[in-house]
C-alpha cells in the first residue's frame, strides 16, 4: 500500500506554492523591468512627438512671428502679443501709455489646465540665448546636443508646480532669434521612473496573464509528478509487478518528455534494485541453510569420528592390535564428511544462484573410471564392489569439470551408501547414436517403490528405507545431480530393477570422441 505521508512532509510547502512563489519572485522584477521599458518607449515616442510638433509649428507661421516680436515669443503666449513699433499708437499718447503699461506687467504665465492641453514653446538663438526674459534657461550641454550631430536634446525639469518634458529641438535654419526652438510638456508621473497609472498597470496587467498563464500550464504538471509519486509509492511491493510507466501512461521511449522518461528510467533502476535484492536474499538464504546444515550434519559424523579414533588411539598406547573394524569405521565415516560437506557446499551454490558456469571439452570416460576408483575405497570399507564400464574411444562432452564429477561421485556414492554389505553397483557408460551417451548407475540393493521414484531427486526428501537406514542423512546428494543436469541440459531418469535394486540414468548430448578433439 502507498506510505502515508507523515505530518512533516505534510507541513513542507508543496510543489505547487512553490512554483507559485517562484512565478510571483519573478513576475515583481520582470513586472518592474516591463513598466520602465514601456515608459521608455513612451517617452522616446514623447520626444518625437513633440520635435515634429515644434518643427511644424515653426515653419507654420511660427519663425516668422519669432523673428518679428522676439521679446514677446511664447506659444501659448504668456501675455498679448506686442504689435512692431509702426504699429503702436504714437509715443506720448494716452493709447501709447496704456499698451506700455500693460506689457510692463509681470508674465502671469499660462492657464495650467492650457499647458497640459497642449505643448509650450520658446525660441533661441544658435547658442542657447533668448530675448524673452520670460523663458526658461538652456544648459549648455543641451544646446551642445541640439547644436551637434543629435539635432534635439530631451530632458524633465520642474516648471509651474509640475514636471515638464522638454526637448530642445534645431531648425533647418542655422540662425536668427528662432534657430532653436524647446519645446515642453506636462509630464506627470504617478509613480516616478515608472510611469504613470497606465504604464504601470499595463505592465502588471501583462505580468499577471504571464503568472496565470504559467500556472495553468503547471496545473497538469504538477497532477502529474503527485500522480508518479503515488505509483512510486505502490510499486514498493514484494512482487515488483507494477510498472511506474505504464501506470502513469507514459508515452514510448524517445517519445515522450522528462517525467515520462523519469518514469521509465525508475523502472529500470528498480528492476535492477529488485534483482540485486533477490540475489542478495538468494545468497544470504542459501549461507544460512550452508551454516545450519553444516553445523547440524556434521555433528554427529564428527562425534562417532573423535570416539573411533579415541580408541584406537587408546589401543596403540596399551600396545594392543589395531581392529581393523575400528579402522573401517574411521574411514567410512571420513568419506562420509566429504561428500557431505561437497554436497552442502555444491547445494549451497546452487542456491544462491553463484554456481560456476564452465563449459569445457571433457572425457567423459576417463572421468568415471576415476570416479569408480576413489568410490571403490569407500565400498571396500563395506565389502562392496564398484565396476565400471566405459567405449574404448573415449567419449567428449561438454561442461564443469567440477559439476560432472560431483554429480558422479553423487550417483555412485549413493548407489554404494544405501546398497547391502557386500553388493555390486556397476557404472555402465555407452554411446547413444552418433550424437548422444547414457551413463548408468545400477546397484542390487534394496531399491524403492513406485510411488518413492518421483521424488527420489527432491531435495531434502528420503525414502522411508533410506531414513530407517541412515538416520542422519540429508536428501541432497540426487537433489545435486538433479541441478547439474537442469544446467547441462541432460535427462535424468530413475528405473526400478527386478528383483531388486535401482537403476540411475543419465544421457545427453555430446561433442565427439576425444581422439578426434
Amino acid at each position: 500500500m502507498p506510505a502515508v505521508p507523515d505530518a512533516s512532509a505534510r507541513g513542507r510547502p508543496r510543489l505547487l506554492a512553490r512554483l507559485f512563489l517562484l512565478l510571483v519572485s519573478v513576475f515583481l522584477p520582470t513586472a518592474a523591468a516591463s513598466a520602465l521599458w514601456i515608459e521608455h518607449r513612451r517617452v522616446e515616442s514623447l520626444d518625437a512627438a513633440l520635435r515634429e510638433f515644434a518643427l511644424a509649428r515653426m515653419e507654420s507661421g511660427g519663425r516668422e512671428q519669432a523673428e518679428a516680436g522676439p521679446f514677446a515669443f511664447q506659444d501659448p503666449p504668456a501675455r498679448p502679443w506686442r504689435p512692431p513699433a509702426s504699429a503702436l499708437p504714437p509715443p506720448g499718447s494716452f493709447e501709447r501709455l496704456l499698451v506700455e503699461e500693460y506689457h510692463a506687467r509681470p508674465s502671469q504665465g499660462p492657464p495650467l489646465a492650457l499647458v497640459r492641453e497642449r505643448p509650450m514653446l520658446w525660441a533661441y538663438s544658435a547658442k542657447g540665448a533668448s530675448l524673452n526674459p520670460d523663458a526658461p534657461r538652456l544648459s549648455a550641454d543641451a544646446v551642445e546636443l541640439a547644436s551637434g550631430g543629435m539635432g534635439m536634446a530631451a530632458w524633465r525639469e520642474p516648471h509651474l508646480g509640475v514636471q515638464w518634458r522638454c526637448v530642445l529641438v534645431k531648425m533647418p535654419w542655422e540662425d536668427g532669434p528662432a534657430a532653436l526652438v524647446q519645446v515642453r510638456r506636462v509630464d506627470e508621473r504617478a509613480f516616478g521612473p515608472f510611469g504613470g497609472v497606465y504604464t504601470l498597470g499595463t505592465a502588471l496587467v501583462l505580468g499577471v496573464v504571464l503568472v496565470l498563464a504559467a500556472v495553468l500550464a503547471v496545473g497538469p504538471l504538477v497532477r502529474r509528478v503527485r500522480r508518479l509519486r503515488e505509483v512510486v509509492q505502490m510499486a514498493e511491493v514484494p512482487d515488483g509487478s507494477l510498472s511506474v510507466a505504464g501506470s502513469v501512461a507514459a508515452s514510448a521511449r524517445g517519445r515522450g518528455d522528462e517525467l515520462d522518461e523519469l518514469a521509465w528510467t525508475f523502472d529500470e533502476v528498480s528492476t535492477r534494485l529488485r534483482e540485486r535484492t533477490r540475489d542478495a536474499a538468494r545468497r544470504e538464504e542459501a549461507l544460512r541453510r550452508f551454516v545450519e546444515d553444516t553445523t547440524h550434519d556434521t555433528g554427529l559424523p564428527l562425534t562417532v569420528l573423535q570416539m573411533q579414533l579415541a580408541a584406537l588411539e587408546e589401543q596403540l598406547r596399551l600396545g594392543r592390535p589395531v581392529e581393523p573394524a575400528r579402522v573401517r569405521a574411521a574411514l567410512e565415516e571420513v568419506h562420509y564428511l566429504s561428500a557431505l560437506v561437497q554436497n552442502l557446499g555444491a547445494s549451497a551454490a546452487m542456491d544462491a544462484g553463484v554456481a560456476r558456469d564452465v563449459r569445457t571439452p571433457l572425457d567423459l570416460g576417463s572421468l568415471v573410471e576415476k570416479v569408480a576408483q576413489r568410490q571403490r575405497l569407500v565400498a571396500a570399507v563395506r565389502g562392496a564392489r564398484v565396476e565400471c564400464g566405459v567405449p574404448e574411444d573415449r567419449l567428449v562432452v561438454e561442461g564443469d569439470p567440477t559439476a560432472w564429477e560431483q554429480a558422479l561421485n553423487n550417483l555412485v556414492h549413493n548407489a554404494v551408501r544405501h546398497g547391502e554389505d557386500g553388493g555390486h553397483v556397476a557404472i555402465v557408460l555407452e554411446e547413444d547414436g552418433a550424437r548422444r551417451f547414457r551413463l548408468r548407475v545400477l546397484d542390487d540393493g534394496p531399491g524403492v517403490s513406485e510411488e518413492e521414484l518421483a521424488r527420489l531427486s527432491q531435495r531434502s526428501w528420503r525414502s522411508d528405507a533410506a531414513r530407517v537406514r541412515h538416520p542422519d542423512g540429508r536428501g541432497l546428494g540426487l537433489a545435486i545431480v538433479r541441478d547439474m543436469a537442469d544446467q547441462h541440459g541432460l535427462e535424468l531418469r530413475f528405473e526400478r530393477l527386478r528383483p531388486r535394486g535401482l537403476c540411475v540414468e543419465l544421457s545427453g548430448p555430446r561433442t565427439g570422441r576425444a581422439a578426434d578433439s
